[in-house]
This record gives C-alpha cells, sequence and structure tokens, in this order.
C-alpha cells in the first residue's frame, strides 16, 4: 500500500525515510497506543525519539473515549447555545477532554523514569458553543477575535522528568523561563532539532523557544494573511 489514506506523512518512501520503526495498526481509541511505546529498558539502551499521533478530540466527540470515562451527561452540563444538542456535545467533548488527559498522562508516566522530555501540542483548537450556537472549526472568510482564540489557541506542554531536570540544568531552567513567549506549532521543527543536538542549515534559532536567539516579537500569520496577534487583541480586551 503506497498510502493509508494519501497524505504526505503516510508515503511509503517518506515514512522510511522519517522513522526507524513505525506500528502498523491502527486504533479507535487513543489508549491502545501506550502499549506500542517500548519497554523503559528499551528507551534507556539508546537515544530516541518517539512520536505519539493521538486522534485527540476530532469529532464525532462520543467516538472519542471509552465507556469507563463517560463521566459526564448532559445534567451535568449547562452551555448556553445549542440547546438540548449542545449539552450532548460539550458532554461527550468534556469526556473525550478527560479521557486524552489520561492518555497524555500516562505516555508521560511510562517514560518518567529516563532521561526525558516530553512535548504534547495539538494542530488546532476547537469551538463547542463556547460563544455562539457551533461547535468544531468553521472557515468564514474574516477571522473573528473569538474564532481566533477558540479555534487557533492551542495547549503546548512540555514535560521534563527528575531525571532529565538533573542531567540537563540549564536546558530545564531554559525550558521553564520560554512559558510565557509566544509560539507557534510549526516552529516544533527547530526545537526538536535543538533538544537532538542536530546540526542542520534547516535549523533557525529564531524559531526556537528553548535557545536565546529566539524572536518572540515574530509575527504569527495563520491561514497565510491574517496577524494572529493583533486579531487576538479583539478577544482579550473584551
Amino acid at each position: 500500500m503506497e498510502s493509508l489514506w494519501g497524505t504526505l506523512f503516510n508515503n511509503r518512501k517518506l515514512s522510511e525515510l522519517q522513522f526507524t520503526y513505525r506500528n502498523r495498526n491502527v486504533y479507535p481509541f487513543d489508549g491502545e497506543l501506550i502499549e506500542e511505546i517500548p519497554d523503559i529498558e528499551v528507551l534507556k539502551s539508546k537515544p530516541t525519539l518517539i512520536v505519539v499521533h493521538l486522534i485527540g478530540q476530532h469529532v464525532d466527540y462520543a467516538l472519542r473515549y471509552t465507556e469507563e470515562f463517560r463521566k459526564f451527561t448532559p445534567d451535568d452540563v449547562n452551555p448556553q447555545y445549542g440547546g438540548e444538542i449542545g449539552k450532548h456535545v460539550v458532554a461527550n467533548y468534556d469526556n473525550s477532554l478527560l479521557y486524552n488527559d489520561y492518555v497524555v498522562g500516562s505516555i508521560m508516566q511510562k517514560v518518567s523514569g529516563t532521561d526525558a522530555i516530553c512535548i504534547y501540542l495539538a494542530d488546532h483548537g476547537e469551538e463547542v458553543y463556547d460563544w455562539r450556537d457551533a461547535y468544531m472549526r468553521t472557515d468564514e472568510s474574516e477571522l473573528l477575535p473569538e474564532v481566533a482564540h477558540y479555534q487557533f489557541e492551542i495547549p503546548f506542554m512540555v514535560y521534563l522528568s527528575d531525571t532529565f531536570k538533573a542531567n540537563h540544568e540549564d536546558l530545564a531552567k531554559k525550558i521553564s523561563e520560554s512559558m510565557d513567549l509566544k509560539i507557534m506549532n510549526k516552529d516544533l521543527s527547530h526545537i526538536l532539532l535543538n533538544l537532538g543536538g542536530i546540526e542542520t542549515p534547516e535549523y533557525n534559532a529564531k524559531y526556537d523557544c528553548f535557545s536565546d536567539e529566539y524572536d518572540n516579537d515574530k509575527k504569527r500569520i495563520v491561514r497565510g494573511s491574517f496577524d494572529f496577534d493583533e486579531i487576538i487583541k479583539g478577544f482579550k480586551d473584551k
């Protein structure tokens, strides 16, 4: 099979160039990926980069968590918009968040006994009846401040094991100091090159938020032409 879904990362030749090993299974629930992570002794034996691609909270939210994580019901939520349908959607979304927290926490726990750094981020945000009668992502020609906030602001979380913090004190301090910097998920490649100690002309320190040369004033352009920081001011000023 040349491509699983016809996307860039699933092209067979490119996949062979990118990964030493790639699991061949597609799971209905993200938690099943945890067992694909090598055992701790394997992780300790050599430097390893593991990429875990989660389904996360992509619609349909009701399909994104297992039954034991069905903690929220429509009676537990009261969204301002969406009516009865909105209550079901929000409850399912909250359950999917709870399950995602479990999955991400389990992955971090599995590598906690190694010299490990974990970076978790999303590819986009999601509206769930937050400020209007709508959910999922939208594609209006005008990028409203509310849309910029709910659909483009994403989590970017960094976990450092105790061993990592002890072995890399300067880097751990730099990571801690970067918490309030303005970043974009497209900068991740530069961050990983730095963390891996890889020297290449493609690396640019001004896009690496763990570098002293990081450019925190660069424009963050979304949808090709919109200045995210200028637009988001309209949300934060409300």
